[in-house]
């Protein structure tokens, strides 16, 4: 059990690090340099290749980190995540904002939490910006 807590800890450390920079990225804008860090989340979550990860569908995404038993807590970073890359790509008017917009969702019903839950370090991290 301490193994697997230390390794939650380390990979939420390591998307409120990539989240972090994804953010100062944007400078208060959404913006497309921030997809890198986005996506590098996406693909750690199930450590998979992110372009392999966004081809699912949304329900087979659900069914992908189910299987592979992903923690809730690493589940509402895929959300915020998810949520953060739809509004890029929205922004963008990019068809597949729609697409990462059902992918989050899918997810956070699922697991039983909103699709606009914030990951409470990354809630930190933005007081802390003054976001």
């Amino acid at each position: 059990m301490a193994i697997r807590n230390d390794y939650l800890l380390d990979m939420i450390q390591t998307f409120t690090q990539s989240i972090e920079r994804a953010t100062e990225a944007e400078r208060g804008a959404l913006s497309r340099d921030a997809l890198d860090d986005y996506y590098a989340v996406v693909g750690r979550v199930l450590d998979m290749p992110a372009e392999a990860v966004l081809e699912l569908a949304p329900d087979s995404l659900v069914t992908m980190m189910q299987i592979s038993a992903v923690d809730e807590r690493l589940a509402v970073y895929m959300v915020y995540v998810l949520m953060r890359i739809s509004d890029v790509l929205a922004g963008e008017n990019d068809p597949l904002a729609d697409v990462r917009r059902a992918q989050a969702c899918a997810i956070a019903d699922a697991y039983g939490f909103t699709p606009d839950t914030v990951p409470p370090e990354v809630q930190d991290t933005l007081e802390a910006q003054g976001q």
